[in-house]
């Protein structure tokens, strides 16, 4: 009998957790079905409607809030508790030093993660240098933590840093260029050095070109230089670039374009074309 119990309780768990993971899939399977036409939408330069963003955002977070309960059942006792405390700490929107400093001094991957967003969710300016350092950590997914983190709340002083952790891992390069990006002005210097010095991974490069979208102005000069590259996803970046501030100049250099085989590329010179430019009348 004691046996068939276990039996029983063994096949129970298993059959929960093939209904959970059945479950993610399901709503996953919704988000990429929703996301796909987002994208198709986008891509004619068609608009999301505000019912369909918000029913993304509801089937994302649907399919998401079980996994990490699901995972925190495989946790240590000790590591879940830490984990639900900085989930306690970044609902509260208020910095516990002493939970942090203990958590990334651990050697558990996904809690450091953790740690390191939570800091950014609750504008933890106090552990920012420890964030700056972590943009170096050997564990890239904490370096991009990191680096997401600290475009949560942007600093001047985190200019060098993110500008340095432009030549790390692509994972964490994308970040750091992201979080230049909303940084801002004083981000300039870093982002133009980037454009002049571009990095390998096309990810990367269109990161640092949506950074420099941001900028005003934007340094279109140098921005041009992306709309001739092979690669799809830098050329659309270089186009949105340009595409946002309504500058004669820029927008001629999108002309070439007008029949590039990327329909996302195509939209973005639709869009700048679209708009009323100012300072010429594009002739």
């Amino acid at each position: 009998m004691p046996t068939c119990r276990r039996s029983a309780r063994v096949h129970g768990a298993l059959v929960r957790g093939a209904r959970v993971r059945s479950a993610i899939e399901r709503r996953v399977a919704a988000c990429i079905a929703v996301v796909g036409g987002a994208v198709r939408d986008h891509a004619h330069g068609r608009r999301a409607n505000r019912p369909c963003a918000g029913l993304l955002v509801g089937l994302l977070a649907g399919a998401l809030a079980v996994a990490p309960l699901e995972a925190q059942r495989t946790l240590p006792a000790r590591d879940a508790t830490w984990s639900a405390q900085l989930l306690r700490m970044a609902d509260a929107r208020r910095l516990d030093t002493l939970l942090v400093d203990s958590v990334l001094a651990t050697g558990v991957p996904a809690l450091r993660r953790q740690a390191a967003l939570a800091i950014g969710q609750v504008h933890g300016r106090a552990r920012a240098a420890r964030l700056r350092v972590l943009l170096a950590d050997r564990d890239t997914a904490v370096a991009a933590q990191a680096a997401y983190a600290l475009g949560l709340m942007p600093a001047e002083e985190s200019v060098a840093d993110l500008g340095a952790a432009l030549g790390a891992a692509p994972t964490v390069a994308v970040e750091a260029a992201w979080a230049l990006g909303e940084i801002g002005e004083p981000s300039r210097a870093a982002v133009t050095r980037a454009l002049e010095a571009p990095p390998k991974p096309a990810a990367v490069r269109a990161a640092v070109l949506l950074a420099a979208a941001k900028l005003r102005p934007v340094p279109h000069t140098l921005v041009v230089q992306f709309l001739a590259v092979p690669e799809a996803e830098v050329r659309w970046a270089a186009a949105y670039a340009i595409a946002r501030p309504r500058v004669a100049a820029a927008v001629r250099a999108l002309f070439p374009l007008v029949r590039d085989r990327d329909a996302g590329v195509r939209a973005q010179v639709a869009l700048a074309l679209a708009k009323r430019v100012t300072g010429d009348s594009l002739g």
